[in-house]
């Protein structure tokens, strides 16, 4: 339940950057953060 949760706000934290950088037209940063997530799906196993 933890996992699960944790695995919620980090998606919804991340989204929320996301649209954040969109908006603004950072995407380096967009690259960063999608490097970012996925380096952290290798290490938490949902």
């Amino acid at each position: 339940m933890f996992m699960c949760f944790y695995c919620l706000m980090f998606s919804y934290i991340f989204i929320i950057l996301f649209i954040d950088n969109l908006l603004k037209g950072n995407f380096n940063t967009i690259t960063n953060y999608y490097r970012i997530a996925h380096l952290s799906k290798e290490h938490f196993v949902f």
